[in-house]
């Protein structure tokens, strides 16, 4: 249909703007693949909002946080589906997740390039809960932090950006948003697209070793242990009670169906999560029967922890 001179000028010129601006033709072709994020708890109400981006069908990758302390959802608009966590990755704070609907999105290319400071970067992502927004910014270093590798940004970033991606100037994933510096300005980071590519193809959990999962429970549990309790659901007494639960059902995952590492599990959960100690040592129990529960002395001695 043509709209006369001035109108046709004008949709050429928008094209033209769009061809010659790598940041919008990077939106254009990444924004309806990064998707909101949220967990629920069991009436519904909300807890966390990030981002997450397709990467195979049915399937995104976004941070561990993100996802953790009750109900995943992905949302588009006023629909939200629900979606399960396959994978996890605690060293680097990535999960993949899985949806059980086809979503008319394409998957986002995961970049096998190098990167290096001072190449363009556009992150896309949820700040605030303003869903697919977009900031450019440029490599600034690439560093290991706690023996971790990250990849320095410029691109600001604010809460709900977490788990969405950071793109080259050619649209393929570099990295994930997974934090900022909060005493820093403009300090951002991100985790290596090649920890996203690696725990795609994991047949197990990318933490097998349990004791780097201990580790997180043990020291969130030395913070729960000073806190004052309370039974208000947004209090951070219930807040680190929530991630430490969270992270107890995460190292069940892990233990899979090993008697060995179920053990493990319930010798971690003894003295602090008895529904975890109990299951753990039941599961071990029912595939090694000539193994004795772990949580029979403690019941016995009705020391049960709660």
């Amino acid at each position: 249909m043509v709209y006369g001179g001035d109108n046709v000028f004008f949709t050429s010129y928008v094209n033209r703007v769009q061809a010659a601006d790598p940041a919008a033709k990077v939106y254009q072709e990444a924004a309806s693949s990064v998707f909101v994020i949220s967990v629920r708890d069991g009436k519904g109400a909300l807890r966390s909002i990030g981002a997450g981006f397709l990467v195979q069908d049915k399937t995104l990758a976004t941070n561990l946080h993100v996802v953790e302390g009750g109900d995943v959802f992905l949302e588009q608009g006023t629909v939200r589906i629900p979606a399960i966590i396959e994978k996890r990755d605690l060293t680097n704070d990535l999960a993949i997740v899985k949806v059980g609907v086809e979503i008319s999105a394409a998957p986002l290319v995961l970049s096998r390039k190098k990167t290096a400071p001072g190449e363009n970067v556009f992150a896309i992502g949820n700040p605030e809960g303003l869903d697919k927004s977009i900031s450019t910014g440029i490599i600034s270093a690439i560093r290991e932090l706690d023996g971790r590798d990250l990849i320095q940004i410029t691109a600001p970033v604010s809460h709900g950006s977490s788990g969405g991606p950071v793109l080259n100037s050619e649209g393929e994933v570099v990295g994930i948003t997974v934090a900022m510096l909060k005493n820093g300005q403009n300090l951002n980071f991100a985790v290596p697209v090649r920890k996203v590519q690696e725990l795609l193809v994991s047949k197990a959990l990318a933490f097998s070793d349990l004791s780097t999962l201990f580790k997180k429970i043990d020291q969130l549990q030395a913070v729960h242990d000073q806190q004052q309790y309370s039974d208000d659901p947004e209090s951070e007494w219930q807040g680190t009670f929530r991630e430490i639960e969270s992270l107890f059902k995460t190292a069940l995952d892990v233990a899979g169906d090993n008697p060995d590492s179920l053990i493990q599990v319930a010798e971690e959960a003894k003295d602090k999560n008895g529904e975890i100690l109990i299951t753990a040592s039941q599961r071990a129990t029912d595939l090694n029967p000539q193994r004795n529960p772990i949580y029979c002395s403690v019941k016995d001695s009705n020391s049960m922890p709660s």
